[in-house]
């Protein structure tokens, strides 16, 4: 759950608060000033934002059930660059609808982690309240071996695995 608090003047926004960055944020010259007086403020920042997530669960809970809530995404691990005799394969693990966004992508060669030759897109919003994200993988072909994708959900206790070999 993440709550976000704006202040408004004339249907201008002049500063957010949004407990996700736990930070105010400033729209105007006033709004920024304001913004940084509260930000050094943070140990009351954070008691008043602790009590508002407090009563956002408390009544969110209450009256709208159905929406504290987490989607389990679709995993799809596939060859997006075929191996050349000079050119790395790539494979693609892609993440797809899931929420919140709260997800980690592992890469695994044989049971081993890989670091290197991987990277990853930002979790991004896909326009219908769910979030995806890509990863991709270069990496030299070798009979035998199994590479994997591994995602790890902060809300659930199982990870997802696929598997190309």
């Amino acid at each position: 759950m993440e709550l976000i608090y704006s202040i408004n003047y004339n249907k201008l926004e002049l500063l957010r608060f949004n407990s996700g960055v736990d930070k105010v944020g400033g729209y105007t010259d006033f709004g920024i000033k304001y913004a940084e007086d509260l930000n050094n403020r943070t140990e009351w920042l954070h008691n008043q934002a602790s009590k508002a997530l407090a009563d956002c669960r408390r009544y969110g809970n209450q009256f709208f059930p159905h929406l504290n809530v987490t989607v389990k995404s679709h995993v799809q691990l596939r060859s997006v660059k075929e191996a050349g005799a000079r050119h790395p394969a790539m494979l693609m693990c892609s993440a797809t609808d899931f929420y919140p966004k709260l997800i980690r992508v592992y890469r695994l060669k044989d049971g081993k982690p890989v670091t290197s030759d991987v990277t990853s897109s930002e979790e991004t919003a896909d326009g219908d309240l769910y979030f995806q994200i890509h990863s991709y993988l270069e990496y030299i072909p070798k009979s035998g071996e199994r590479i994997s994708c591994m995602v790890d959900y902060a809300s659930f206790r199982k990870k997802n695995l696929c598997y190309c070999t």
